[in-house]
């Protein structure tokens, strides 16, 4: 269970560096699009043609249906850790709270 919760968090945060730098926008905004993309895999119609592929193969890389909700959950919640270690504002500090919050639901 471990390796396929890796997965999912490798996945979501190798298309989130993607979409930061494509669209220039903090790590958390980014997770969002890719979580958006992972759940619904629709692309918007206005992308460049080598972004747009670069998002077409990290969609062929991955098959939710192979992964139950706790471990989409779970790769997300990895995810938004991240996102939150590396861009924190002066009141949204990971405190342990936060972690046990996320590591225990």
């Amino acid at each position: 269970m471990e390796q396929q919760i890796e997965i999912i968090f490798k996945w979501l945060d190798e298309t989130t560096e993607i979409i930061t730098k494509q669209e220039d926008v903090p790590y958390l905004d980014g997770l969002i699009a890719a979580s958006e993309l992972l759940f619904y895999r629709e692309l918007p119609d206005d992308l460049e043609p080598t972004y747009e592929q670069q998002l077409q193969t990290k969609l062929s890389q991955i098959n939710l249906s192979e992964y139950t909700g706790e471990m989409r959950r779970k790769g997300l919640q990895l995810a938004i850790l991240k996102g939150m270690k590396g861009q924190t504002q002066q009141h949204h500090y990971i405190t342990p709270d936060t972690v046990g919050m996320f590591i225990g639901i």
